[in-house]
Parts: C-alpha cells; sequence; structure tokens
C-alpha cells in the first residue's frame, strides 16, 4: 500500500490540517503518515518518525518560510534524501507553500513542485501533486492483479495435467473461466492438449 508522510512545520498546521489532509482524504488516501496522528504520548518521537518514513512510498515536504528554519523538518528531509539515494523506494514530492525559489534548500530546487496557498488549494497543482501518487497505485493493483492471475494460470495448468481432478479442482476452473481472461486461457490450453 501507499503510504504517504508529510513533514512540515508545526507552525503550518492550520494549512496541512484544512487544506492538504482534507484534499487528500477526498482521494480516498487512507494511509497518510502526519505526526499529529502518529505519535502518542509516551512514544519515541524520532522512533516514530524514522519507521514512518522508512514504511513510506511517498514523502510530501511542505516547504514554507517556517519549514525551512525548523530543525525538525531538515532531519526528516534528510531521512527521506537518504532514503531515496539508496534504496530509491521514496518519492519525494515538494509543496512550496508560499516561498520562493530562492528560498528552497538547494538538494531540492531540482524536484518539480506543486505550489500552493495557505486559503486554498489550486486544483491544477494539486494534480500535480497526486499524479505520481496515483500512478503508483494503479501499479500496485496491476502487479498484485498479475501475481494473482499468474497463480490462477499455474493452478489451472497443474488441474489439466491431472488424469482425475478433484470435484473442488474441477470447481476451481469453472469458477475461474467464467471471466474471460480465464476463459481464452483455458480453451486455448485445451485445443493444444486434444492435439
Amino acid at each position: 500500500m501507499s503510504k504517504i508522510f508529510i513533514c512540515h512545520s508545526s507552525k503550518d498546521h492550520d494549512f496541512i490540517n484544512n487544506e492538504l489532509i482534507r484534499r487528500l482524504e477526498k482521494e480516498n488516501l487512507s494511509d497518510i503518515w502526519i505526526d499529529d496522528w502518529k505519535i502518542e504520548v509516551g512514544d519515541s518521537i524520532i522512533e516514530k518518525i524514522n519507521k514512518g518514513i522508512k514504511d513510506s512510498s511517498f514523502f510530501i515536504v511542505v516547504l514554507s518560510q517556517n519549514s525551512i528554519k525548523s530543525n525538525w523538518v531538515n532531519k526528516e528531509l534528510n531521512t527521506a534524501l537518504m532514503k531515496q539515494l539508496t534504496e530509491k523506494k521514496i518519492k519525494i514530492l515538494p509543496i512550496w507553500l508560499e516561498i520562493e525559489e530562492k528560498d528552497i534548500p538547494p538538494l531540492l530546487l531540482d524536484i518539480k513542485a506543486a505550489k500552493f496557498r495557505r486559503s486554498f488549494i489550486d486544483e491544477e497543482e494539486f494534480t500535480k501533486l497526486m499524479e505520481p501518487i496515483k500512478d503508483h497505485i494503479k501499479a500496485e493493483k496491476l502487479n498484485t492483479f498479475q501475481n494473482k492471475f499468474l497463480d490462477n494460470i499455474e493452478h489451472i495448468d497443474i488441474v489439466l495435467k491431472k488424469n482425475e481432478p478433484t470435484i473442488y479442482e474441477i470447481n476451481f476452473i469453472f469458477s475461474l473461466i467464467k471471466t474471460e481472461e480465464y476463459e481464452n486461457y483455458f480453451f486455448k490450453k485445451i485445443e493444444i492438449v486434444n492435439t
């Protein structure tokens, strides 16, 4: 699943909670890591943040005049950059929140950013932010379907090679061939076996 870690300054909470989170939730993105939700009293802050970044596919960093001065934001960003460089398992998605290019950390200047205002989120900019996330989700779904499809094809092949398949195996084949993908495969395989 595509977990999204949101890195921000606590001084930008109003924008995060009132604008960004609401918009992400409208996209049915439920696995959002944000410190207010994931760190509870008694938790190790560093441990929770490290685990949140480690488990995330996306790292949204909200760059504002507040966040570029925040030690926590810099530590989280450094952790995400190292993960991206060493493992390539996280994509950094910058949001420029009413900030100018001259104020952006140099390592982030080559990464295309979405540009937002505190009072509202422009749809065109939000679409740019969502594109890599939606592409990743589609790829995950396709990969899951493909793996399931290949497993089922393997089962069909195993059953077809048997002289006396069980009733369970026959019912399994019948349930599969109700869908076009398996039906085509099954009958082509039958033709090959019978020739």
